[in-house]
């Protein structure tokens, strides 16, 4: 769970590299995905069917989706490929204590890691804690 919750972190607030990346192929479905959006745009405002357009959409943004985020964690020896170990957390936390809330479909999960373990409790309901 603690992986899963860093990785999920990590993507929430992950930030796109400032110059274009050097894959051809990358920028190849960026350029296909601008001119598809640019069409199904026209479409819709000229009430033509657009459905092909959408679902050519939906690929090129799951293509670009998955060749950015291999590029990222590519070369990554780490759990998951992407960056970061449970391991490494522990190791790098010494005698100090990190505490970590996770909501997961509205149930309150609390990770406590620390002396090289993390312990898993639940602990409510998201919303009544917010209340």
């Amino acid at each position: 769970m603690l992986s899963w919750s860093e990785r999920w972190r990590a993507t929430a607030h992950a930030i796109p590299a400032a110059r274009p990346a050097d894959d051809a192929d990358l920028q190849a479905d960026l350029t296909g995905l601008r001119d598809v959006t640019s069409r199904l745009d026209r479409a819709r405002a000229s009430g033509d069917p657009a459905g092909h357009f959408r679902r050519e959409q939906l690929r090129l943004e799951a293509s670009v989706r998955a060749r950015v985020l291999r590029s990222r964690h590519e070369g990554q020896g780490s759990e998951g490929g992407w960056g970061f170990s449970t391991g490494e957390l522990l190791d790098a936390l010494g005698p100090a204590t990190l505490v970590q809330i996770v909501a997961i479909d509205g149930d309150l999960h609390i990770l406590v890691c620390s002396g090289a373990r993390v312990r898993h409790m639940r602990d409510g309901r998201a919303d009544e804690a917010a209340t």
